[in-house]
């Protein structure tokens, strides 16, 4: 976790929505392996199930698929293959 806030701005930012975070950091949900942006409309998991990451690479590399609610699949495809 490079330079990110704290998990508990994080999980607040991403039960409120909050779009000031948008870019600033993705969360990996345990239970499903999916991860998604702060913002997604998806219900929002249990804090113990989340891992945060800085970027869509790092959540790809940590076996993370991208979540088709947050359309991030052609984003996180074009950061891995340019």
């Amino acid at each position: 976790m490079n330079n990110l806030p704290t998990a508990k701005t994080m999980y607040n930012a991403l039960v409120n929505k909050d779009r000031t975070y948008e870019g600033i950091f993705y969360v990996g949900v345990k239970t499903t392996g999916i991860f998604c942006r702060p913002t997604c409309p998806a219900r929002k998991p249990n804090i113990k199930n989340v891992e945060f990451f800085s970027s869509t690479k790092d959540a790809l590399l940590s076996g993370y698929q991208p979540c088709k609610r947050c359309l991030l699949r052609k984003k996180s495809i074009d950061i891995l293959h340019p």
